[in-house]
């Protein structure tokens, strides 16, 4: 819905990423949890790091890391800390929507936010550097990512830095309409609608108007 329409919390929240964030764009890193946690984890080296780091400087673009709340390693916080992120925590930002609202892209892995960030139509990017032991021998996949995500499925460092580096660029004809087809597989709307629309489906059901 219009921003100005939102919730007074989420308003606050809004704000105060934004206030983070001083003008810079927003980068988003939600990974999922992993059952072997900082065994589990990407291991950023630090050249990776210093790499990452210029990107951002170059692109007028912060880092902002939100760990699952169940994970109690914290690695990427600790591995990335050199770049500053902004901490998007669930304790100091309970409602991960209002993130997607302010974020210029996501980074994930194999997490549902994937799916949820298509709705604010900006690009996304899974980092899936362990692709098939997730996807046989840890909690598997729902789809084929490359087949439903508009945007590159990374299986290495040097992939996800080159998507990064397109990740700003304005997108041709051929990659919206990609883009609005994919995010049709799961999306019939992209209003506010929703609860109203499982209310009136109810009632339905029961006869009622």
């Amino acid at each position: 819905r219009d921003e100005e329409r939102l919730p007074a919390d989420l308003l606050a929240a809004l704000d105060r990423l934004r206030g983070e964030a001083a003008g810079r764009r927003i980068v988003m890193f939600l990974p999922t949890f992993k059952d072997g946690q900082a065994d589990a984890y990407y291991r950023f080296t630090p050249e990776q790091v210093e790499r990452l780091g210029a990107w951002l400087e170059r692109n007028n673009a912060v880092l902002a890391v939100r760990e699952h709340m169940a994970d109690r390693a914290h690695t990427y916080s600790q591995m990335l800390a050199p770049l500053a992120p902004i901490n998007m925590s669930s304790r100091r930002y309970p409602d991960l929507e209002v993130l997607y609202r302010a974020a210029d892209v996501l980074i994930s892995d194999y997490s549902s936010c994937l799916v949820d960030f298509l709705m604010t139509g900006k690009p996304v990017i899974s980092f899936a550097y362990d692709y098939d032991a997730y996807s046989h021998k840890e909690r598997g996949l729902f789809y084929d990512l490359e087949k439903v995500l508009p945007g590159p499925v990374c299986r290495t460092f040097d992939e996800l830095a080159d998507a990064l580096e397109r990740s700003f660029a304005e997108p041709s004809a051929e990659e919206r309409e990609a883009y609005e087809w994919k995010r049709r597989i799961f999306f019939d709307h992209l209003d506010d609608g929703a609860a109203r629309r499982v209310v009136e489906r109810v009632k339905a059901l029961y006869g009622r108007e």
